[in-house]
């Protein structure tokens, strides 16, 4: 008997302690805004049961934050096995958005609720909802899908070398100097043999007038000599004879 005894008593004590843990708070998100607007980020919103603050804290708590144009929230209220006079079911949640209270309330139960809060005048804006994407046909799939692009390595070029190309220029005629060097050689060539005909011209002249004169010296020096001869021969015979 004092064995049952003591095990009723273990399995009563085991029963009491599941019963002592902490609960699961209550989650409120929504909208918030004052005189239905938006609100600056950061903005704190509380939660309160018979004006006691059952907001639960720590690194989970954050002011609000602005997502599709309105500004947004999330709060947990804590259970009144965390933190005595808070959350049971039936107990209702007031809220404050920057210090001011919201005309909405809610019921105190476990799990997520949405609550849209607005302090003062006006009505608080709507959660944005998300646009569901469209889902493609197999046809439109394949009728809108692109080709994957595809990366061709280029070969490996030949570096530049340090050899300089020098290009030596001519003068021309006129003094111009052609890199070229086909034009200015052949306009150079063309004038060298102009100018050697012209003294070819020139010697050929000079020769065939000092041969025509020296024929003439040549010519009147014999026909002189001729002249000179016979009277001289003429006066010796005849001093010869008795």
């Amino acid at each position: 008997m004092a064995a049952i005894a003591a095990g009723g008593a273990c399995a009563f004590g085991f029963l009491q302690a599941a019963v002592a843990q902490p609960q699961v708070p209550a989650t409120y998100y929504g909208t918030a805004a004052i005189d239905g607007k938006s609100v600056a980020d950061g903005t704190e919103v509380r939660g309160y049961i018979d004006a006691l603050d059952c907001t639960q804290p720590g690194p989970t708590y954050r002011g609000t934050i602005t997502d599709g144009g309105v500004s947004v929230y999330l709060v947990n209220i804590v259970h009144e096995s965390q933190k005595a006079g808070c959350g049971k079911p039936g107990k209702t949640v007031t809220f404050t958005v920057g210090g001011r209270p919201a005309t909405q309330t809610a019921e105190w139960k476990q799990g997520p609720q949405q609550v849209n809060l607005n302090a003062g005048s006006g009505e608080a804006p709507a959660l944005p909802t998300a646009t569901p994407t469209r889902t493609l046909a197999p046809s439109e799939a394949a009728a809108t899908a692109t080709g994957q692009a595809k990366f061709t390595p280029k070969p490996a070029t030949e570096l530049p070398t340090d050899e300089a190309v020098i290009v030596i220029g001519t003068r021309t005629a006129e003094g111009a100097e052609d890199g070229r060097g086909g034009e200015g050689a052949s306009g150079s060539g063309e004038e060298g043999g102009l100018a050697v005909g012209y003294v070819l011209l020139v010697v050929l002249g000079a020769i065939v007038l000092t041969g025509g004169a020296m024929g003439v010296a040549l010519s009147r020096r014999t026909v002189g000599r001729g002249t000179n001869a016979e009277p001289g021969g003429g006066g010796q015979d005849e001093g010869k004879e008795p």
